[in-house]
């Protein structure tokens, strides 16, 4: 795709959110603040610690990762959603990527830019995301954003996906 090409459909992109998405742009996180929790499910401390692990995978292997915990897109699908914040949030850093988990709607998404997709396919994000449903289901979004952060990391340094690792497949009893 040229330069040329990118640039409109980013333009466009651009134009779709002043027109129409202003609530995705209310729950966007930006550079400074990676993760907006419009539902306030993530205790303080725990805010914390993912946005310290957030900045860790930004300062150490150069990717922006933000993350958006909303009760629902609305009428949007989550494909638009997390594209839509995906490219607002990568303003400035090419490598950049969003999760999204939209908790009424039990829908997540995990949105990586143009210059990620090399290194990081659209598979390789679905069998995370796949992966991780058992902390959601448990209730424990920090530790399945936690395990995101992890496995997004291993995909920038071109490390296997650990599909084997303990994440819960069931909710504890």
């Amino acid at each position: 795709v040229s330069w040329a090409v990118r640039h409109v459909v980013f333009a466009a992109l651009g134009l779709a959110l002043l027109l129409g998405l202003a609530g995705v742009t209310s729950a966007a996180p930006s550079a400074s603040a990676l993760i907006a929790d419009r539902v306030g499910v993530l205790a303080p401390h725990e805010s914390r610690a993912l946005e310290d692990e957030l900045r860790s995978l930004r300062d150490a292997d150069g990717v922006l990762l933000g993350v958006v915990l909303v009760d629902t897109t609305g009428p949007q699908s989550i494909e638009a959603f997390a594209r839509a914040i995906a490219v607002e949030l990568s303003v400035g850093s090419e490598r950049a990527a969003v999760l999204v988990l939209a908790l009424t709607d039990r829908r997540s998404r995990l949105e990586v830019s143009d210059a990620l997709r090399p290194t990081f396919s659209d598979a390789r994000a679905q069998a995370i995301l796949d992966n991780v449903r058992g902390y959601l289901r448990a209730g424990d979004h920090a530790g399945a954003i936690r395990a995101v952060v992890r496995e997004v990391r291993a995909a920038i340094r071109k490390e296997p996906v650990d599909l084997e690792s303990p994440h819960p497949s069931q909710p504890a009893p």
